[in-house]
């Protein structure tokens, strides 16, 4: 499946996340679930990822 990203600049995220937060605090059940899955989706993109070990047993939490 292609993903397409949109590139916000720091300053249109910010005012993008104070609007939902705005909504977060006083808004519909309905609102704050579609809040919800917009903050996952606006959230930045990790810089890398740490190469996994082959070989080691998986750490339990």
């Amino acid at each position: 499946m292609k993903s397409d990203k949109v590139s916000l600049f720091p300053d249109e995220r910010v005012a993008i996340h104070a609007k939902l937060g705005s909504i977060l605090k006083g808004g519909a059940p309905a609102e704050i679930l579609l809040v919800i899955i917009l903050l996952f989706a606006l959230r930045p993109v990790p810089k890398c990822k740490a190469p996994k070990k082959k070989g080691q047993p998986k750490r339990l939490p």
